[in-house]
């Protein structure tokens, strides 16, 4: 079924298969970005040297990712290159890779939809999760980069909770552990769901539950124990100490490492603690322990993992990125637009709440469990809307689970028409059927919207491959682009770029906006400053139109956009190249 599914959620995207296949097309900075770094890995730069060398050199960007996703990526690459060329091989790779992670993806939460609401729930668990738009985007054809991985290594920790939390299961509780410490070493977006997982492990022994009381111990030496591993194979000996919140870090490891030890402390102390006040009290001293543990020694895991992104960065463009934005800020603003973001997620929490009193014992700390992951993912989201993506897998076993119920009802019931009640039940946890009726209602209505469809259309052309072979053409040197732009510019041409969309390029990103902000006159010094030779202007680049061009209309953005490019800057002809491109490119003099 796995595999069905899989072909099925490819053929709803083909499209985007053939153009990864016919252009090298990439659809997402991040997966463009990936590229360049398992690129540097092939060529020679060390396994802990994650500094992006190319991006703002001479002082380059030490990058928030690890070497974890770069092992299969670059290992493919290698494979198909003993049959074909490296551009070949690697476009093999963007197109294998993604379709293998999904492969894996359904065949967990299928196993996870019939543990939780049996065989019944997989023709309703097909179809939920084959159509589930917003989570399959992150396995487009060409998407390489770890949130596609991560959304299955979720899935994965959810299945390996229930079973352990329906009998004891050693292999499972230490499965879980790895599990845990792969996910930190990969990226900390799944955060939010650790916790809540050890969150429900904790109450689990408070509440004496057998199968948890049992599962403690190896969960916590697994967790202990991998997490050090992966802490060592990921972070080099150099940088152990640096007190860093958006990557796996030193003070990360010491709460995974006390949690482990915790729990193996718990399991031991079973027997003589056999009072649920005893035990929370033990359970709530070692969590304020470990707190103002962490407010002593590491206070910036207490803040916003991005605090450290510059005021001027973070307003012009970081409040601007859509995934980063609030959940409730979108529904705020345009709610029949972001309408199919909040109502299969509110719905399937529903359903679980429902199975959760419809259940007891083991049943009922299963369907906890997944409460805990979705109500996290839901707080998660109203911070970035990007966890819904991670979340809506989780939410849609409780919408498998209610269309079993129905299907139970409809059975007691001879009246014709009840076979549709199923059916029904299941479109109100469809998200694409949700999205598409809020596209249909978006257009009916008197919706604002940012960019027309042509507007939208001519922007993407600034990321088409072809646009960048007028670029790849000029000698290597360090090009002034924006930011959105910066990781395309990478992996098209051998140039290095001051800009790029990572909040650890504070220096960078300030800069380029700084110089797109001033006036064509003082725009000379900041560009200089840049140390760059060339800027790469896209006038049709939603960043250009949308941000800086508004916010500065005298502007040396809004300059170019006018076609009243400064004397400092002399245009380079891109038909040169024999290739007509969407971008401007000027030599800065």
């Amino acid at each position: 079924m796995a595999f069905i599914a899989t072909l099925a959620a490819v053929a709803l995207v083909l499209p985007v298969f053939v153009e990864v296949w016919r252009t090298t097309r990439f659809f997402d900075t991040d997966d463009a970005m990936r590229l360049v770094q398992v690129r540097d890995l092939l060529a020679g730069q060390g396994w802990f040297d994650l500094v992006a060398h190319r991006l703002n050199p001479p002082d380059a960007v030490l990058s928030h990712w690890s070497r974890v996703i770069d092992v299969p990526l670059a290992g493919m690459i290698l494979f198909f290159s003993l049959f074909t060329s490296r551009e070949i091989a690697e476009t093999l790779t963007r197109l294998t890779f993604p379709l293998l992670v999904q492969f894996a993806y359904f065949a967990a939460l299928f196993t996870l939809f019939r543990r939780m609401a049996g065989p019944r729930a997989l023709i309703a668990g097909f179809f939920l999760a084959v159509l589930c738009s917003s989570t399959n985007l992150q396995f487009l054809p060409g998407r390489i980069d770890h949130h596609a991985p991560q959304i299955l290594l979720l899935v994965l920790m959810a299945l390996m909770s229930v079973r352990c939390l329906a009998a004891q299961s050693s292999r499972a509780a230490m499965l879980l552990g790895c599990l845990i410490a792969l996910s930190m070493a990969i990226s900390i977006e799944n955060l939010p769901f650790i916790v809540a997982i050890l969150a429900v492990f904790s109450f689990g022994w408070i509440f004496a539950h057998e199968p948890t009381q049992r599962a403690l111990r190896p969960l916590g030496a697994a967790l202990a124990v991998a997490s050090i591993l992966a802490f060592a194979g990921t972070v080099p000996p150099a940088r152990y100490l640096d007190p860093v919140a958006d990557a796996f870090g030193i003070g990360h490891l010491a709460v995974l490492v006390a949690t482990g030890l915790l729990f193996v402390a718990c399991s031991v102390l079973t027997p003589h603690l056999r009072g649920g006040n005893a035990r929370l009290a033990l359970v709530l001293a070692a969590g304020l322990a470990l707190v103002a543990a962490l407010a002593a020694w590491c206070p910036y895991l207490l803040h916003d993992p991005l605090s450290g992104v510059d005021p001027l960065v973070r307003s012009t463009w970081l409040s601007r990125v859509r995934e980063a934005r609030p959940l409730w800020l979108l529904v705020v603003r345009a709610p029949v637009e972001n309408i199919y973001h909040v109502g299969p997620l509110l719905l399937g929490i529903a359903a679980i709440a429902w199975a959760i009193r419809a259940s007891s014992g083991a049943a009922r700390w299963q369907w906890i469990a997944l409460a805990a992951l979705a109500l996290a993912g839901a707080l998660a989201a109203a911070w970035q809307v990007r966890a819904l993506t991670s979340v809506l897998p989780i939410v849609l076993v409780g919408g498998a689970w209610a269309v079993v119920q129905a299907i139970r009802r409809f059975e007691t019931q001879a009246m014709p028409w009840a076979v549709v009640k199923p059916a029904c039940v299941a479109v109100l946890f469809c998200v694409q059927i949700w999205q598409g009726v809020a596209q249909s209602a978006a257009q009916a209505l008197p919706v604002h919207a940012e960019m027309t469809p042509d507007e939208s259309a001519a922007a993407d052309t600034c990321f088409d491959a072809s646009s960048y072979v007028p670029l790849r053409a000029l000698p290597a040197t360090k090009v002034l682009a924006p930011i959105d732009l910066g990781p395309f510019v990478l992996v098209y041409t051998p140039h290095a770029v001051v800009a790029a969309p990572y909040h650890r390029n504070n220096a960078g990103n300030r800069l380029f906006i700084e110089t797109m902000l001033a006036s064509p006159g003082n725009a000379r010094a900041l560009a200089e400053k840049s140390r760059a030779q060339v800027l790469a202007f896209c006038p049709f680049a939603r960043e250009i139109t949308l941000y800086y061009a508004k916010l500065a209309p005298d502007g040396l953005a809004a300059a170019l956009l006018r076609g009243q490019p400064p004397a400092w800057l002399s245009r380079i002809d891109g038909q040169a190249s024999g290739q007509a491109s969407p971008i401007q490119l000027y030599v800065i003099r």
